[in-house]
């Protein structure tokens, strides 16, 4: 199961699409959210992404990296939703996403998403961005490798976890 409880951003999502009429597509990976408006999937087979990736014309994701550099890499404008906006970490310590997610707005390619409240809101916001074609950021690059090496260095073994992809996507 996944082990955060983005429960509460899928439900969102899913009646953001039933009023909206727009298509929503979220991959809910391990948490067994079924929406009635949107796409619900689990996992996709390798290139799955990549081509949902290629479709969208804007992704909703909880402000991680890999997401974060696909799609600043296709020009897709994004609203982060740092896990801190749905759930706080166990032990009430930040892990980055909050920063990431504020230097990335920062650099005009999303809308930080504080609270879930205003999702819709960040979502028309995020519509009217003007991304300009993508160019390596080495500011970005090396505040991404030190909150990967401070992350990577609180981390204690008994917490360790399996990487999986959690995202929302729309």
């Amino acid at each position: 199961m996944n082990d955060y409880p983005f429960g509460p951003l899928f439900e969102r999502m899913d009646g953001y699409a039933g009023r909206s009429g727009k298509e929503v597509v979220q991959q809910v990976a391990g948490t067994g959210f079924r929406g009635t408006h949107s796409r619900c999937f689990d996992f996709l087979p390798d290139g799955g992404m990549s081509e949902l990736y290629d479709e969208a014309d804007l992704v909703v994701c909880h402000a991680g990296i890999g997401t974060i550099l696909n799609c600043l890499e296709r020009r897709i404008p994004m609203v982060l939703v740092p896990r801190t906006v749905v759930c706080r970490n166990a032990d009430g310590t930040p892990d980055g996403q909050e920063e990431v997610a504020a230097k990335v707005e920062a650099m005009g390619r999303a809308v930080a998403l504080r609270d879930l409240d205003g999702l819709e809101p960040a979502i028309e916001a995020a519509e009217k961005l003007n991304i300009p074609p993508y160019r390596r950021n080495r500011d970005l690059e090396l505040f991404l490798s030190a909150l990967l090496e401070e992350l990577s260095a609180k981390k204690k073994p008994e917490n360790k976890r399996k990487s999986r992809n959690r995202r929302a996507e729309a």
